[in-house]
């Protein structure tokens, strides 16, 4: 079982094997460390071990937690582990790894520079990972099991400062190559509701803050020209220059060629870069009203969840694509020259990130343009195929299918 290291644990958390059940104190006021830590102890714990949120946190303090859970993105964690990087107590490694992780040990061992994570760190989390059939052919240490919390997140900058370069490369080619189990992430089915704090409009969305940042546009000078060689349009929110595009130009993003997808794509990275340095003038932590409990009868909800062809149940839309993808043999192979990693678009996304060092949005024209066409092609087929593995529930009603 994967766990936050030690030293980003609030003060009050044991780090023994046994832990004692306790409810854990208020954060001090003031201390925005520790309540940072805090609300990423929660949200990690929440993730990964709900059955422990009682018991750590007590009910009123995991209602409170709860109310800013969102505020929690995964840049969070890269700055508190820079903030405890230096501050970790360093030990030369024991020759039994075995023997130090029943000596219930805080200990960090430091190589080449960097901090490394063993499973003694992670003992009050720990659960019996053995192999899972189908799955894979070892048994999921912690250690191997906090890589994959990063390396799933595209996180590289922690799995650096976690973890030296010999184990990186290691269990990256172990998570890569091999279908390691996790324990189910909670996707919300939910939309967040935010107000704006000048216009009072409320903001919905699932998530990320897109819808957010795009709103900023019609309060901040944010330009989004047209990409068209001749038209002096300029926009205020990127959805207005896809809306442009469409109306005035007759082009759909799927029939940009490679040079004009790309300057759409750059136009929405300086968007959001700049609108983001609003983000908290219109939308600060007070602003967020709480979840739109409305359930969406989309088509991806009422699928069956049950292939098929083999039986397995695959509760996420997302997931079952890749799932149908599986089935078909269905592949592209990396938009980078001579290599020849094959995967199914969101898997090569990733792939782009921990061996090319390069996410999607920093790709050049032609890597940018290929990529959009895998999409493209693997988005056509999964909407003909995926309904052939994961038919509609039967007690969906006829007028919801269409």
């Amino acid at each position: 079982m994967a766990c936050i290291p030690e030293a980003m644990y609030p003060k009050y958390v044991v780090c023994g094997r046994n832990m004692k059940p306790m409810v854990c104190e208020a954060t001090p006021s003031g201390s925005g460390h520790s309540a940072e830590a805090e609300a990423l102890v929660y949200n990690f714990v929440k993730r990964k071990k709900p059955g422990l949120l009682l018991e750590m946190f007590g009910k009123d303090r995991c209602q409170e937690l709860e109310k800013r859970d969102h505020l929690y993105d995964r840049n969070s964690l890269i700055s508190m582990l820079k903030e405890v990087e230096g501050r970790l107590p360093v030990v030369k490694e024991d020759a039994s790894q075995n023997e130090e992780q029943k000596n219930n040990s805080n200990a960090r061992v430091k190589e080449n520079g960097r901090y490394d994570i063993s499973s003694r760190d992670f003992a009050p989390f720990q659960t019996n990972n053995e192999a899972i059939p189908g799955k894979n052919k070892v048994r999921i240490t912690p250690e191997l099991a906090v890589f994959n919390y990063f390396h799933e997140r595209q996180q590289g900058e922690a799995l650096k400062l976690l973890f030296n370069e010999e184990k990186r490369e290691d269990y990256g080619r172990k998570v890569e190559s091999m279908g390691i189990w996790m324990p189910p992430k909670e996707n919300r089915q939910t939309q967040e509701i935010w107000k704006c704090e000048l216009c009072k409009k409320e903001i919905k969305g699932h998530g990320g803050r897109t819808n957010l940042l795009n709103h900023l546009g019609s309060h901040e000078n944010i330009p989004c020209p047209c990409i068209i060689e001749g038209c002096d349009a300029i926009l205020r929110r990127l959805p207005s220059l896809l809306s442009h595009l469409k109306n005035k130009h007759v082009l759909l993003v799927a029939s940009l060629n490679a040079k004009q997808y790309y300057a759409v794509q750059d136009i929405t990275k300086q968007f959001r870069k700049k609108a983001e340095t609003f983000r908290d003038k219109y939308f600060p932590p007070e602003a967020f009203i709480g979840f739109d409990r409305k359930m969406q009868n989309t088509a991806k909800n009422l699928q069956d969840s049950k292939c098929k062809e083999c039986r397995e149940n695959v509760k996420s839309a997302t997931t079952r694509r890749t799932h149908v993808a599986g089935h078909l043999k269905l592949s592209y192979e990396c938009v980078f020259e001579g290599c020849k990693f094959k995967a199914e678009p969101n898997t090569l996304a990733g792939h782009f990130h921990n061996k090319h060092s390069t996410k999607v949005g920093d790709l050049n024209e032609e890597q940018l343009f290929k990529h959009k066409q895998i999409k493209l092609d693997f988005g056509k087929i999964m909407r003909k195929e995926v309904p052939n593995y994961f038919g509609y529930k039967s007690e969906v009603p006829g007028e919801l299918l269409f």
